[in-house]
Formats: structure tokens, sequence, C-alpha cells
């Protein structure tokens, strides 16, 4: 693989590297990503401007790269890389240089001139999760708001919620439904998992599915839809992100308070919220049967029940202990 000028910044070893990890499709979908980001991208650009070789990379070419990326881009996003040089140097079975202390002393470098501490999306709370799909009726809105409310109620991330299927949606007469996740970050073996939904995000995809005419048919649960109302095939997770952020400015959000929203926002509320639960305050519990195995969502009252009490309680109260 050359670049403009003729040098190479990627030997043999990157091409078996790329077919090794596509073999295996790599521990993650997302692993496989910021490899290809990381290489084709700002890794394989910036060593074929500085004249260096990308793979395999010396600990010095590692160092430098984490000097120039850690100027510009967060940190986070710099420790991916590393994570990426480490994982295609692996695939390429060549030895990895992230391991020596040149690149040790880079990373410490990075992070005692700008600091660990990293800046958390901001939450999305249900009173704004409701409001911020109200700007219009169009079938965008339509689809806009089960999506929030589904992101929001079911905990799941942007690609466990672009990879919905309409079957994987169970609504039940009660109004409650469910969402099979098939794979997420956590469950690379595609174990699969349910997550229940409330009457509120159901009632949203019931008008979502029958406007966009998915009342019968298979495919993506949420689509694009393009002008005129044509619908397109699954969004990509990362359009979760700027619909949100579109969505969060109309809803009259500032400038300032719209930078931090992100596809992560819905869950960081969502956990908020089931973390500050009062005594005595009705809360959704999802439960599972002790037989069956089957969880089912229910509305209990927190409370606190002492191991030494021997009054029975008056109403279903979980233990907040």
């Amino acid at each position: 693989m050359s670049s403009p000028g003729g040098f190479a910044p990627v030997s043999n070893a990157g091409i078996r590297a790329n077919r090794n990890l596509r073999a295996r499709r790599s521990p993650a979908k997302g692993g496989l990503r910021w490899y290809a980001q990381g290489r084709r991208g700002n890794l394989h650009r910036w060593c074929a401007a500085a004249r260096r070789q990308a793979l395999p990379a010396s600990a010095a070419t590692v160092a430098a790269f984490i000097d120039a990326m850690a100027a510009g881009k967060a940190l986070a996003t710099v420790r991916r890389f590393v994570s990426s040089i480490i994982a295609v140097h692996k695939a390429g079975g060549v030895a990895s240089p992230c391991a020596t202390e040149t690149v040790r002393l880079a990373l410490q470098r990075m992070h005692r001139e700008r600091g660990r501490a990293q800046t958390q999306a901001a939450p999305l709370n249900d009173e704004l999760v409701a409001h911020m799909p109200a700007a219009g009726h169009s079938l965008r809105d339509l689809r806009n708001k089960p999506l929030l409310a589904v992101a929001s109620t079911a905990l799941c991330r942007r690609a466990e919620l672009v990879a919905l299927q309409r079957t994987d949606l169970q609504i039940e007469s009660d109004g409650f439904g469910t969402v099979t996740i098939r794979r997420g970050k956590t469950d690379q073996e595609a174990a699969g998992d349910v997550a229940p939904i409330t009457p509120d995000a159901t009632w949203s995809l019931k008008a979502w599915i029958t406007a966009a005419a998915l009342t019968t048919a298979s495919g993506p649960l949420f689509r694009g839809v393009l002008k005129g109302g044509r619908l397109t095939a699954a969004r990509d997770a990362g359009e979760v992100a700027r619909i949100v952020k579109a969505l969060a400015g109309k809803a009259g959000l500032t400038t300032e308070e719209t930078a931090r929203i992100s596809g992560h926002s819905t869950r960081i509320g969502a956990s908020a919220r089931s973390w500050n639960v009062a005594p005595m305050q009705s809360a959704l519990v999802v439960r599972r049967h002790p037989e069956s195995s089957e969880r089912h969502l229910h509305l209990l009252k927190w409370g606190l029940l002492p191991s030494w009490s021997k009054d029975s309680p008056k109403s279903a109260a979980p233990d907040q202990r």
C-alpha cells in the first residue's frame, strides 16, 4: 500500500493483519472500525506525511503519533487509537511497540499535560425527551419520537438501537412492550436480551409503524426518511447523535447545552433516573420469574424492609438495600 509519493507506510504485515481481522470479524465491530480509522485514516496519513512506517511501527513512531494526536484529539480517542495499533500488530503477527517504555511515557506525558478527566455527555431526562420531538409532525418526527423513547426506556446503545428489526418489537395487550436486543457491546456472541419499554414508547412506535407502513414489513425498525417521505435502509449508529443534537436545538437548548448532547445522553439520563428512587416512590421494575426466567415489567413502590422486621409489607416493595 503506497502513498502518492511512493512511500509505503504499511508493509505486508498490514495486508495480513487486515485479512486476519476480517476473517475473525474482530473482537467487535467497533474494534475493526477504530482499526480502520487509525490505519487508513489518521495513522496512515500521519505516517505517510512523516515518511514513517505504520505497520510494523517502531516505538518512536507511535510515541510521535501520540504527541501529534494529543494536540487536537480527545484523550479517549487517542487511547482507542493506541488500542487499534495493538490489535493490528497482533493480527499481523508482529510485536506491538505499545508495550515499550517509550510509548508508555508518551501516554503519561499526554495525561500529565491534559489530565485524565473526561467531559461526560449531558443527560436527557424524561421531560426533555418527551418535549424534543414535539417540534413537528412529519414522518421524520414520527420516527424520532419512538427512537428517543426506546433509547431511554430500554437503555439501548446507538448500535443496538439502529440494529433493531421490526420483528424484534412485541407489544402486549396492557400497553407495555419489549424489544429484543440480539447483539450488543457486552454481548459479542449474540446471546440476546429482551428489554421492556413503556406504554408511551409503544404508543409512539405504533404511530411511526402505521405512518411508515411497517405493519407487516420486516427489516429495520428505524429507517431513514428522504424528502417526499421515501424510506431507506437502517440508519448508521453515528446518525443517532446527529438526530439527538438536532432535536435538542429545536427544543430550545442553548448552543453550549446542545454541544454536550450525544447519542449516549439518553442512557445517562435513564441511568441517573434509575438510581435516584426515593423510599415509597413508585418505580418501574423488571422482575425475573424464578422458574421460567422470563422478565416482566411491574410498577412497584420502593421501600426498605429490614431483614429483622416481622411485619408483612402492605404492598409489593422491593428492598432498597
